[in-house]
């Protein structure tokens, strides 16, 4: 931990032991048009309340977890 700005070390998040946190969501769910579907997109979109620098990334942060940059934050991939 970076005692100073209170956060995981980058060294370390890019070793081994770092690990990328994703949000799984079934995809009829995501692309649904009710009501569903629009708060899981507000939540976990590209522009959703938990990739915005003045929504939950702070949240996130405040954790001392790192953050992903906001091209890669709230991408869809499809395994």
């Amino acid at each position: 931990m970076d005692q100073v700005n209170r956060r995981i070390n980058l060294p370390f998040a890019s070793s081994p032991f770092g690990y990328v946190l994703s949000n799984t969501v079934r995809s009829a769910d995501w692309y649904s048009t009710d009501a569903h579907g629009n708060a899981l997109r507000a939540l976990f979109g590209p522009t959703g309340w938990i990739c915005r620098f003045n929504g939950g990334a702070p949240a996130v942060r405040s954790y001392g977890f790192l953050t992903l940059s906001p091209g890669a934050c709230g991408a869809v991939v499809h395994i």
